[in-house]
């Protein structure tokens, strides 16, 4: 997984994070519609999050969906990003490889200040060992 892929994949939860815990089942399909068009604005250069503005300007986006995109940006290129991921037991058995490839590959890009999991206590303690080295 490239770096920008990974970047918009964590917009997507940034952005579904915000919108989808009120909303109605139609309303969540147009936040998804609308996270997928921002998440492609964004991309990775050289270890920083770039927005394409040229492109964003010929779309309409809301102030607000510019502003959390500028926000997203801003807050990885200055380091300045932590992660809470809660319910991390809660992950279907058919997502743990690529959830635990993804943390990973997360846990290592430079602009995430820190990475925090929660979980009740199940037996993940080896499974994390592998994914964080340290």
């Amino acid at each position: 997984m490239d770096d920008t892929t990974l970047i918009r994949i964590l917009f997507r939860l940034f952005h579904l994070t915000l919108f989808t815990t009120t909303a109605n089942i139609q309303s969540v399909k147009n936040i998804r519609k609308q996270s997928e068009q921002m998440e492609n604005l964004l991309t990775v250069s050289k270890g920083n999050v770039v927005l394409d503005n040229d492109i964003a300007n010929t779309l309409p986006l809301a102030i607000e969906q510019m502003l959390q995109l500028r926000l997203f940006k801003e807050k990885l290129n200055a380091k300045q990003f932590i992660i809470l991921f809660d319910g991390f037991d809660e992950i279907a058995p058919t997502y743990k490889e690529f959830v635990m490839a993804y943390l990973g590959k997360l846990a290592t890009f430079s602009g995430i200040k820190e990475l925090y999991l929660s979980s009740r206590p199940y037996n993940f303690m080896d499974d994390l060992k592998k994914t964080f080295k340290n």
